[in-house]
């Protein structure tokens, strides 16, 4: 998306402003590659790999790993009525102060 916003800058000031034909074209071939790019790597690509890769040994290990471990009542689990799925606690986190920062490296 922030890389869309500077080629659709450049189309519309190539377009609108200037009236640069090739600009224009250069700008909307860019634009369209990009923005098709993008779209088929989210929602085509992503859900193509799990569907390729759910018979892997690892991850068939996984799972079964982690529905056991929800069968079991050991971590509490809650299904909202969105059905999302919620594992543990939500612990809100702390300040460790100064004292856990990293230190600082000396210069030569």
């Amino acid at each position: 998306v922030v890389a869309l916003l500077p080629v659709a800058s450049i189309l519309f000031i190539g377009s609108n402003l200037l009236g640069a034909g090739t600009l224009k074209d250069i700008a909307l071939a860019l634009f369209v590659g990009m923005a098709v790019g993008t779209f088929s790597s989210v929602f085509v690509a992503t859900p193509l790999d799990v569907l390729l890769r759910r018979d892997d040994e690892r991850i068939v290990k996984h799972t079964a790993k982690v529905k056991a471990l929800r069968e079991s009542g050991e971590v509490p689990t809650t299904v909202d009525e969105k059905g999302i799925v919620r594992v543990g606690a939500l612990v809100p986190g702390e300040h460790k102060g100064s004292a856990a920062q990293p230190k600082r490296k000396r210069r030569k």
